[in-house]
């Protein structure tokens, strides 16, 4: 019992909305708590392409990275 592929599209896209809302917030703990859930989603190469979730990611990583090493 899987997800369906429509499923998968509509939680990353739900994730990748949710991180534009918590960034404006500053809100770290529900950045971290959606990639967790994220790490867990069967997503392949083709999602990452239709979605760009892996760019968002990675930019929010990058981000957070840089706010911690200067301060």
């Amino acid at each position: 019992m899987g997800v369906s592929n429509e499923e998968l599209l509509k939680l990353i896209k739900y994730y990748q909305e949710s991180f534009d809302r918590y960034t404006l917030n500053k809100n770290d703990y529900k950045i971290l708590n959606a990639i967790e859930k994220l790490k867990k989603l069967p997503i392949a190469t083709a999602h990452l392409e239709q979605t760009g979730i892996g760019r968002t990611v990675n930019a929010l990583l990058k981000t957070w990275w840089r706010s911690w090493r200067c301060c």
